[in-house]
């Protein structure tokens, strides 16, 4: 194991919003049981759509949805009250059905064009 610093831009509970040193941007904390309790859910999704449940994925997806998106919020709200213009995202549509209510652009945390590695 080894220690280090890190930068806390939120409290220090659950999904801590923190950067380790030599990353441009902030990551989130997720705790071990939070951690299992994902994997639980999108395992239940994959579940339901085996057995030809479509609406029950659907449920449970868009509760994934809603708890990922409440992540994200404080994830960008800890970025706007540090004012750090290192970690700024960029904004894409999403790849979602047309039957979502989201709206027309939401910020990216994931994908080939948000490495954060510091070069």
């Amino acid at each position: 194991m080894e220690r280090v610093e890190a930068e806390l831009f939120t409290d220090g509970g659950n999904n801590a919003v923190v950067r380790r040193p030599g990353r441009r941007f902030p990551g989130v904390l997720i705790q071990g049981d939070s951690l299992s309790i994902l994997r639980s859910d999108v395992a239940e999704v994959v579940e339901a759509f085996d057995q030809g449940d479509v609406a029950g994925a659907r449920e449970t997806a868009g509760l994934l949805l809603a708890d990922l998106d409440a992540l994200l919020t404080r994830y960008t709200a800890a970025l706007g009250r540090a004012r750090d213009p290192a970690a700024v995202l960029t904004s894409r549509r999403p790849c979602v059905s047309s039957h979502d209510t989201l709206p027309p652009s939401r910020l990216t945390l994931f994908g080939s064009h948000a490495r954060d590695n510091v070069t």
